[in-house]
């Protein structure tokens, strides 16, 4: 395990925007287990490995936002974020979500993928996430979605995202 922020235990927010990150490295964060919120946008992203966000059990909001080399999210990203309750992603260059890369996600509400390049909803992208309300796909280049995709998503409000702004 890293120790890059082992003596910041307590820390409950953590603003890390423009700078010059490529790459956040599994267990990066793994002592941080009272995080609330993860900021990282606008640095230079490419990859996001399995154990980026280890031990973050705690975080309710991650924003990683305008990152041109981050094109995708792998499964098992957020498997120790059961609180994440809201992820913005708008404005990278994703496109691939590998199926159940949201998962365990059971309180997650609202989801930005906005200003994407994703092309296909895989089945099971977005399956079992029985919180979310708001997903927001907008600009992107969408031309299938596959059967299952949003299996066991109870609550999605397919108009929801007319409700907040695209640039929030």
């Amino acid at each position: 395990m890293t120790t890059d922020f082992y003596h910041l235990a307590a820390l409950l927010q953590l603003y890390m925007e423009q700078n010059q990150l490529d790459t956040v490295h599994p267990d990066m964060f793994a002592n941080l287990t009272t995080l609330k919120q993860l900021q990282l946008s606008r640095n230079q992203i490419d990859s996001l490995e399995v154990r980026s966000f280890q031990g973050l059990t705690s975080m309710t909001s991650l924003l990683i936002t305008v990152n041109p080399g981050l094109h995708v999210l792998p499964a098992g990203l957020f498997s120790d974020c059961h609180n994440l309750d809201d992820i913005n992603l708008k404005k990278n260059a994703l496109d691939t979500i590998e199926p159940y890369s949201l998962q365990p996600l059971s309180s997650l509400t609202w989801l930005n993928l906005y200003d994407n390049k994703i092309r296909m909803v895989y089945s099971h992208m977005f399956v079992n996430l029985t919180a979310l309300w708001y997903l927001n796909l907008r600009r992107n280049f969408l031309h299938t979605i596959q059967p299952n995709s949003f299996q066991g998503t109870l609550q999605l409000n397919l108009f929801s995202s007319l409700t907040k702004e695209a640039d929030v």
